[in-house]
């Protein structure tokens, strides 16, 4: 289950390549987790449905560590894959991005890499998003309280410029109940508001927020009794977003 909140905060990549912001907060409660391998990802037409219109396939390292993920077109061609790579403390240090590209002789194009750092407590402080197409570097860093709960994530593009960041709020049992997004100029932008039941996330609302408040999406996750994520629905509910309502469905071993 633990492999479920690194693919999934990739994962939106493949999904929403020019969505208008990362709008699902994966690990955001402290549930209980399933101990199911993933295996698979398929995004569907409906909630009734288990047609792959897309395939996520997951390939693992023998100590049980995400070695790589394939993103496939229902045909079967591989539209994007990534490779995982982690240092000596068992941390994932390099996850790189690849995209089909005729020009290249492997077929596929070093699109972009992301590379991490962390505390000596094992947290993770900063993100590196190196995009070599294009030659530009983006960071996230990444802030915790004394409890070790991240409190804010902060953007800042290639100049080192700050873009936006994120504050998060919890509840008294540890789960975030909400992320404020912040412009440069520390204007509220945009929020997403986290439900529970039985203290398991089930689901979010996300806000633009501006002159008026505009509900974006509504994201609602299923488990199954061992408290695995077999399904996830992303509805989006603003007409004017780029975007497109998406439902994914979780196989496992």
């Amino acid at each position: 289950m633990k492999n479920i909140i690194i693919i999934l905060g990739l994962f939106s990549l493949f999904l929403f390549p020019n969505c208008e912001k990362d709008t699902v907060e994966i690990n955001t409660a402290k549930q209980p987790e399933g101990t199911a391998v993933l295996i698979q990802i398929i995004t569907v037409s409906d909630v009734n449905s288990n047609e792959a219109q897309t395939t996520t396939d997951f390939e693992y390292f023998n100590n049980g560590n995400l070695e790589k993920t394939s993103y496939s077109h229902s045909d079967g061609t591989i539209l994007s894959y990534s490779n995982y790579e982690y240092n000596s403390e068992n941390q994932l240090e390099l996850i790189v991005d690849y995209t089909a590209n005729s020009n290249e002789i492997s077929g596929y194009l070093n699109l972009r890499t992301h590379e991490f750092e962390y505390l000596a407590n094992g947290l993770k402080s900063k993100e590196t998003i190196n995009h070599p197409v294009i030659g530009t570097l983006e960071y996230i860093s990444f802030d915790y309280n004394n409890e070790d709960d991240l409190i804010k994530k902060t953007f800042f593009n290639s100049d080192n410029h700050l873009v936006n960041y994120v504050i998060y709020d919890y509840d008294e049992f540890g789960n975030i109940l909400k992320g404020t997004t912040y412009s440069n100029t520390d204007e509220q932008t945009g929020e997403t508001l986290h439900y529970y039941r039985n203290n398991m996330l089930f689901k979010s609302d996300v806000y633009i927020l501006g002159k008026d408040k505009v509900h974006l999406e509504e994201v609602l996750k299923t488990y199954d009794d061992d408290n695995n994520l077999i399904m996830l629905q992303s509805n989006i509910l603003w007409l004017a977003s780029s975007r497109s309502s998406s439902v994914l469905k979780f196989i496992y071993e």
